[in-house]
């Protein structure tokens, strides 16, 4: 009995399963990435006006959290945070605990990233998970706040 050689190895078998597998995670990978049709802005007019007074921007796509009037400290906190986003002043405050200073600020950094006030907004908590819950609040209201889903599709789809 004579032992047949060795066969040589398919190189291009290989290389064809490479490729195939290369596309195929391709596909999946456009596919997970493609969010679908991003809906029409419901109300431009409401979005519009909300663009340069973060207060306005506050009482609209988010009232359930400012119920109270505002305080004369609320107002000129607004206003340092606006000027903050759209000219690059920076200030501190403080204000007592419970007055509303983590949620205004979390719908600041999502009115600056909305309207594109500047090209980074930075939002800095005490401890990483202070920051964490940050992010996870804009992330939140971005998917559940009803109005902004609606006149920020582009946005609130593309988190969702």
């Amino acid at each position: 009995m004579t032992a047949s050689p060795p066969e040589e190895p398919d190189d291009d078998g290989y290389a064809d399963h490479k490729e195939k597998a290369r596309r195929r995670q391709e596909a999946q990978s456009r596919a997970g990435r493609d969010i679908g049709v991003i809906p029409d802005i419901a109300d431009i007019k409401r979005r519009t006006r909300c663009s340069k007074s973060l207060r306005l921007f506050c009482e609209t796509y988010n009232p359930e959290a400012f119920p109270l009037k505002w305080s004369p400290d609320h107002i000129r906190v607004i206003e340092r945070i606006e000027e903050a986003a759209t000219i690059g002043a920076l200030y501190a405050f403080a204000m007592p605990r419970g007055s509303g200073k983590s949620t205004i600020c979390r719908m600041a950094a999502l009115w600056s990233l909305a309207y594109w006030h500047c090209r980074y907004t930075l939002l800095i908590g005490a401890k990483g998970e202070k920051a964490e819950g940050s992010l996870d609040a804009i992330k939140m209201y971005c998917r559940f706040l009803p109005l902004f889903r609606r006149d920020f599709p582009e946005i609130a789809h593309a988190v969702a």
